[in-house]
């Protein structure tokens, strides 16, 4: 079993992340969705040495990221973006379309600030909403995400306080 610990938008904000980094662990890989507005260095800092890790790009993010990551993990087929240039604010039927398109099973995205889970077409769409806790001013969110032998087997929003 592998677990992907999940989170975006938390624009520079990184209190408390080092605490959910520790309490998450051990997991496998760290994937930032985009508006981190910190340098991947920054991020590394707080991670386990070789941690496994995939950053983003997202509108507000003025550093050299990608755009999007497909990979394979545990056979799993995995896709992740930002979401703003998928209108993802105004659903997420765009999403879901390249989703498809690109094969992927686990499609991770932020962007809307909004932590949910849902299911369509036998893929898994996570979004973890932002670790500021932009939406409530007393919590944060992030996902963490179970996957094994081609499936994925849990996903979780967990909050934290701030």
């Amino acid at each position: 079993m592998k677990k992907i610990l999940v989170i975006s938008d938390n624009h520079g904000y990184t209190h408390q992340l080092r605490e959910v980094i520790d309490r998450e662990m051990p997991f496998d890989l760290f994937l930032h969705c985009g508006d981190g507005e910190r340098s991947k260095s920054e991020y590394e800092r707080l991670l386990p040495p070789l941690m496994a890790s995939v950053y983003l790009k997202g509108n507000c993010d003025f550093l050299p990221l990608r755009q999007a990551a497909r990979f394979a993990l545990e056979g799993v087929e995995i896709f992740a973006v930002h979401g703003h240039k998928h209108a993802v604010k105004q659903g997420c039927s765009v999403l879901e379309y390249e989703a498809g398109k690109q094969g992927a099973q686990l499609v991770c995205y932020g962007h809307t600030h909004r932590a949910e889970i849902h299911e369509t077409d036998g893929m898994t769409f996570v979004n973890p909403g932002s670790f500021t806790g932009y939406h409530s001013p007393t919590r944060s969110t992030y996902a963490v995400v179970e996957i094994e032998d081609g499936q994925v087997l849990h996903a979780e929003i967990k909050h934290t306080e701030i």
